[in-house]
């Protein structure tokens, strides 16, 4: 991963609009002003509304209001991945941090992914951390590879590497240490929205995967959504949610994701929206208590305004891949 400059938005990013609430049907079952939310105090009394309705999904976003939320940008600011060198043990064991987020996203996208993959593949999992997805797909059988640039996370893989199988490297996103078309299976999953510039991972993913070869993905759309649940929501909610862990600017539509991923060489077969299931037991006892159980749980969904998953097939080599 790498130091980025990006824009961060100000603190009046309401304006005078109007935030929608709605049901899955994607039916508007009422509106709330602006002034209202503004005066909020955090995001619990808005899905206090929400729950006093039975609504069942908050959809914040609206094509008035996130243009005018990227308008609004002017503080310049660094995206925050060095925290990830201080977790050590705590990637597996916290619970008021937000590791424990990624481990309840983990815990639904692994066997996703062990879903589609044949068996006995070559695989390399990018930014892999401490090892969460790399460590699973090799208890099935798969020979894994994970790369990042975190030592003390690369140790931590190593100590909870059941089969003692993964081999793990520090190296960067944008330069692999791997001979072309070496793996059958790429993944990238929290680690897009980490760089300055994704399309290099994109570019390297694909350099590295044989032909017919599948890339899979996780990251979060660019949207008034994902700005309240993923980057305000943790700041709220989780108690020691480290600062500029998610910057708004480096979130990815899913228009700029496809065309990336065109470019260099490849066919996006599915996308699945991914979101938190909001409305349980586990969702309102973090509101209480900042603390994430082990029953906090996430769920595909039919929308993209939030997070997003999705797997692409290598159908052509790009010409100039192996000079960036």
């Amino acid at each position: 991963m790498v130091a980025c400059t990006v824009i961060y938005p100000s603190s009046d990013y309401f304006g005078a609009s109007w935030i929608y609430l709605a049901d899955q049907s994607g039916k508007t079952r009422c509106q709330l002003d602006a002034a209202v939310v503004k005066q909020a105090t955090n995001l619990a009394q808005i899905f206090t509304i929400s729950s006093s309705n039975a609504y069942s999904f908050l959809d914040l976003s609206s094509g008035l209001l996130e243009p005018g939320l990227e308008r609004k940008m002017r503080r310049k600011r660094i995206i925050n991945n060095s925290f990830y060198n201080e977790l050590q043990e705590r990637w597996y064991l916290e619970n008021d941090h937000p590791v424990a987020l990624l481990r309840a996203e983990n815990a639904l996208r692994k066997d996703w992914v062990a879903s589609q993959i044949a068996p006995d593949q070559n695989i390399l999992d990018i930014g892999c951390g401490a090892g969460f997805l790399a460590n699973f797909l090799a208890e099935k059988g798969h020979t894994v590879t994970g790369i990042d640039l975190s030592e003390t996370s690369l140790e931590v893989a190593r100590l909870y590497d059941q089969t003692q199988s993964v081999e793990y490297i520090k190296a960067s996103a944008y330069h692999l240490p791997f001979e072309k078309t070496k793996f059958d299976v790429v993944c990238a999953t929290d680690v897009l929205e980490h760089l300055e510039y994704p399309e290099r991972l994109i570019q390297e993913a694909s350099r590295v995967l044989r032909p017919g070869g599948r890339f899979f993905f996780h990251t979060f759309n660019r949207t008034l959504a994902s700005y309240v649940v993923v980057i305000k929501g943790v700041d709220w909610f989780v108690r020691n949610a480290p600062k500029n862990m998610h910057v708004y600017s480096l979130f990815i539509k899913p228009t700029e994701l496809q065309k990336m991923c065109h470019s260099n060489g490849f066919n996006i077969e599915n996308l699945r929206g991914f979101r938190p299931k909001i409305l349980t037991k586990s969702f309102f006892r973090l509101l209480l208590t900042k603390k994430i159980s082990t029953d906090f749980s996430f769920c595909f969904s039919s929308s993209l305004k939030t997070g997003y998953c999705g797997v692409a097939q290598k159908v052509r080599s790009h010409a100039c891949y192996e000079k960036i």
